[in-house]
């Protein structure tokens, strides 16, 4: 299966956290930027890098916006870039994937109003842990001793396409924690109206080309399992 291509706009402090986590996922990262210093930060770790102006079109179409890219994350510095940049790469790309980070509280409904498919709120998710802390201290403890402690754990979406051997599986028969140490959450059902079947109550449910598979578990396992899972080449592929 072809690796996602991947731009992410932003290489600061968030954006290089961003970036060792993508690294992990087996995707093709270019990491975009107007400023040397950052650049020079990614390109120390190995990664692909372009110099960019984000207020020119040009410049974003030869970065692979409405081209070779499949998801954008947007992550600069000031709430008036993001928004900038989204609209830009909304007029330039209907149908890509943009994930924007909010830099200031009610700045997350401005960057929906953009054409952001998804915004991080980190105010939003700093005010959810303290209410949990207050609340639930053990709960908390526990996931940050386990699964918020393991820094290769990964979250990951398996499309299941035809001929990758997933179609027409149960749901409940799908086991992966022996192979791979990966743990099946459930499936996003394809559809008019997409919907999430947990494995856990609707293990009868047959998986269908389109379906998108939820596991987790480490980084290395989820790329083994989508490899071994994609579907088989015929001949004149290359």
């Amino acid at each position: 299966m072809k690796p996602r291509r991947i731009g992410l706009f932003g290489y600061a402090k968030l954006g290089m956290e961003v970036a060792n986590h993508l690294c992990r996922t087996g995707c093709e990262l270019l990491v975009v930027d107007r400023d040397d210093g950052n650049l020079a930060r990614a390109a120390e770790r190995g990664l692909q890098t372009l110099k960019c102006d984000y207020t020119d079109d040009l410049e974003l179409a030869r970065a692979g916006v409405g081209g070779g890219l499949d998801l954008i994350f947007v992550l600069l510095p000031e709430d008036a870039e993001n928004v900038f940049l989204t609209i830009s790469a909304r007029a330039l790309a209907p149908r890509l994937t943009i994930v924007a980070v909010s830099d200031s509280p009610g700045s997350a409904a401005k960057l929906l109003a953009a054409g952001a498919d998804k915004v991080i709120d980190p105010f939003e998710i700093a005010a959810r842990r303290i209410t949990d802390l207050i609340r639930k201290p053990l709960v908390v403890d526990m996931l940050d001793q386990t699964v918020f402690g393991q820094a290769d754990l990964e979250l990951a979406e398996v499309e299941v396409l035809p001929g990758s051997g997933l179609a027409g599986l149960a749901l409940g028969a799908v086991d992966l924690r022996e192979g791979y140490e990966l743990v099946v959450i459930g499936a996003v059902v394809d559809g008019a109206e997409r919907h999430l079947r947990f494995a856990a109550e609707d293990a009868g449910y047959r998986l269908r080309r389109g379906d998108v598979l939820l596991v987790a578990g480490p980084s290395g396992d989820v790329v083994r399992f989508r490899a071994d899972f994609a579907p088989p080449r015929t001949d004149g592929q290359r």
